[in-house]
């Protein structure tokens, strides 16, 4: 059994701004489907795509073609879902050399994915979200898959995204939490004075504890990973369905995990450059 969701690409998406440049926009209108379309574990059709972008269909098909004659996007024959193509593929694997602190922190999680039974998570910050960069799925049998590798969330809704929300400086902390052009209406009940609150209660406590506020039977928590600047690099949580997150597992889960993170920390630390 598991907890999964794909839901649909109207989160994903932000509006181009429509005073933007003819080549620019159309470069702007690409990039959001192509991250839209990338970002469905299953792919996405296109009235999904146009419907969630608010272009029509036409354009919507005439860019998708355009990306998938560039190897971008692939769309099946079957389904005809768009999904990433092979040159996507490739140019994934580029980046991955220098995205070190997946390699760094993936025996780390492991370890606590072994330790646990239970679903960890790498995150990490980009702009005002948390990027779900790695996933290591437990062995207990009820799985909570609620975030896939590549996959964005505000920074503050959910165990790791709070993790790494906490971990800003108060002046960056505050202005994510009072950034309401961000705000998504999935995650609407995130008010600034809800996230000021959580990001207080993690600082206080040394993690984060997310239960059942994002998906109803899924409860996390989640540490940040310090750099040597003092700001985190990243932020590794542990999922698990409610009723195996009690106060007494989890507390311990929260050590192990703190002891993880400083060891990601200190190996990251021995990198020349920045970990990511």
């Amino acid at each position: 059994m598991e907890i999964q969701t794909t839901g649909s690409a109207a989160p994903l998406i932000d509006a181009v701004d429509q005073s933007t440049p003819g080549n620019l926009q159309s470069l702007d209108r690409a990039l959001m489907l192509l991250r839209a379309a990338t970002h469905s574990d299953s792919g996405l059709r296109l009235t999904d795509l146009a419907q969630a972008s608010g272009l029509s269909k036409s354009t919507t098909h005439r860019i998708l073609s355009a990306l998938v004659s560039h190897g971008l996007l692939q769309i099946s024959a079957q389904t005809r879902m768009y999904t990433p193509g092979i040159d996507m593929y490739q140019l994934g694997r580029a980046a991955a050399r220098h995205f070190s602190l997946i390699d760094i922190a993936r025996p780390a999680l492991q370890r606590l994915a072994d330790a646990t039974e239970d679903t960890v998570y790498l995150s990490v910050i980009d702009g005002h979200e948390a990027v779900c960069a790695d996933r290591i799925i437990g062995a207990y049998p009820i799985k909570t898959l609620t975030l896939a590798p590549g996959n964005r969330r505000p920074l503050g809704v959910g165990a790791g995204a709070l993790a790494l929300l906490a971990a800003l400086r108060d002046k960056e902390m505050l202005a994510v939490v009072h950034d309401e052009s961000r705000r998504r209406p999935d995650y609407a009940h995130f008010t600034a004075s809800v996230l000021h609150r959580l990001v207080n209660d993690t600082r206080r406590k040394g993690y984060s504890y997310n239960h059942e506020r994002v998906f109803k039977g899924m409860s996390a928590v989640g540490v940040a990973i310090p750099g040597l600047d003092g700001q985190a690099i990243g932020a590794v949580s542990v999922a698990a369905i409610s009723s195996r997150m009690t106060s007494a597992r989890y507390l311990g889960i929260v050590e192990q995990m703190k002891k993880e993170c400083r060891a990601i920390a200190k190996l990251a630390s021995q990198h020349t450059g920045d970990p990511l």
